[in-house]
């Protein structure tokens, strides 16, 4: 309870002022306040004068200068339960293992301890309006709030009361912000999963593909079927084939060389491009009977390549016709 006033108009700079109260229970009985008397300060702190907080006060002043003075001015009477103005305390917040510690320090002179000053705050999650309210809770008192189902960030604000009076409380005070669990719990949105989730498929996909081409790189291929030193007895052959064309050759075995007519003549009749003859290892009588049969019927044995038909060229190495003949 602060009383204050302002100087009159012309008042000269060396000016005084001393105050004196009283109460209405003792009426006409001004008492002086020491630490007000004789001051060049426009305002007097009356709050730990008062000696009851219940009953109504009202104050004077005067101004002097030298051996001037001016008349005693009053003001209204106040009564500190009442007419006082709280001021929203100091809200401390401290967490820790999951659990909120909320306090409040009042800013307020020791002479007025003894009031029965309570705090009530809020607890909300900061953008939402549904607000859980702690009230009457008494100024030197923690309260203690299991954080475990919270997770986000979430706002206190607090503001200062009085136990007996309803209506004598303070403004809130400036919110006071945290944030709860935030190591417990990663919010991912659900917009994003699917993107990911894609390109996760995309990457291990690429990442097998080239890990199986690495491996068939490292692997040697077994001794077994390794032919590539491997050559084939006999005359050479280099064939170049074309475009729509197939290979139907035959391979006939005859008991005897057939000479170059028979040979035309039986490429002929069975159309095929090339035939390879065996030397014959029987009796002279035998070759008789098998050129008589020959002359007539020839029943040869075949081999079906299953080749594409195509029109193709031989070029064989430098050994002559009679070397081609071979012994089975």
């Amino acid at each position: 309870m602060i009383l204050t006033w302002t100087p009159g108009e012309g008042s000269p700079p060396d000016v005084l002022y001393t105050v004196r109260y009283e109460s209405k229970g003792r009426m006409d009985k001004w008492i002086k306040v020491p630490h007000c008397k004789n001051i060049h300060s426009i305002s007097c702190n009356l709050t730990c004068v008062i000696p009851n907080f219940f009953i109504k006060f009202r104050a004077q002043v005067k101004a002097t200068s030298g051996r001037l003075h001016s008349p005693w001015v009053k003001s209204q009477f106040k009564e500190y339960y009442l007419d006082v103005e709280l001021a929203p305390p100091l809200l401390n917040v401290n967490v820790k293992e999951n659990v909120i510690h909320v306090n409040a320090t009042f800013p307020m002179a020791i002479c007025v301890e003894s009031l029965s000053w309570m705090y009530d705050f809020n607890l909300w999650e900061a953008g939402s309006e549904n607000k859980k309210q702690y009230k009457s809770i008494f100024r030197k008192k923690a309260v203690t709030i299991d954080a475990t189902a919270l997770s986000g960030n979430y706002c206190l604000n607090t503001r200062s009361s009085i136990q007996s009076i309803d209506f004598k409380h303070s403004k809130f005070s400036e919110p006071v912000c945290i944030l709860l669990n935030h190591k417990a719990e990663w919010k991912f949105p659900f917009s994003a999963i699917v993107p990911v989730l894609v390109l996760l498929i995309i990457l291990a996909s690429v990442s097998t593909i080239w890990l199986l081409k690495q491996d068939a790189k490292h692997k040697k291929k077994p001794q077994a079927l390794d032919l590539s030193n491997y050559k084939v007895p006999g005359p050479t052959f280099c064939c170049e084939l074309r475009e729509n064309e197939f290979l139907t050759d035959c391979l006939i075995c005859t008991d005897k060389p057939i000479s170059q007519g028979k040979k035309n003549r039986t490429l002929a009749q069975n159309n095929h491009p090339w035939m390879a003859s065996f030397l014959p290892s029987s009796s002279s009588e035998e070759e008789d009977e098998e050129e008589e049969e020959n002359s007539s019927t020839f029943i040869p044995y075949t081999e079906m390549p299953q080749f594409p038909r195509t029109h193709f060229n031989f070029q064989t190495s430098e050994t002559t016709e009679a070397e081609t003949i071979v012994d089975t």
